[in-house]
């Protein structure tokens, strides 16, 4: 549903009842996450994302997900050049992560075009 224009607030609200019920789930808030990014709510997006994350039980997907998000925060505008080269860093190395990763990762193609558009890196990856 996030990524259907008329239906990303539905998405939020469902995300967000997901995460509440299912508060230990790292899938619930990279699902919460993705719906805040897709709703343009960057910094609650990169909240849920780094919860997702922080469990240990973060899928490529996810990664993937708060790379995006970081590289959002990083080009917002307000961002100090110094934290700006650290979010770009951490994304890059986020979505390599993901990119290496083997097994089901469905926003795989999506990582990999914006691993090389808006991180500046060559595929493939070395080892």
């Amino acid at each position: 549903l996030a990524d259907m224009p008329n239906e990303k607030t539905k998405a939020l609200q469902q995300a967000a009842a997901n995460a509440q019920a299912n508060q230990r789930s790292a899938d619930a808030y990279s699902t919460l996450g993705y719906a805040y990014l897709q709703n343009g709510q960057l910094d609650n997006a990169l909240q849920a994302l780094q919860v997702a994350v922080s469990s240990g039980q973060a899928s490529p997907d996810t990664a993937f997900f708060l790379a995006n998000a970081l590289e959002k925060k990083a080009n917002d505008g307000n961002t100090k050049p110094d934290d700006k080269a650290k979010l770009l860093d951490d994304a890059k190395k986020l979505a390599q992560g993901a990119i290496r990763s083997k097994g089901l990762f469905v926003y795989r193609a999506g990582a990999e075009e914006f691993y090389k558009t808006k991180l500046g890196g060559t595929l493939p990856l070395p080892p």
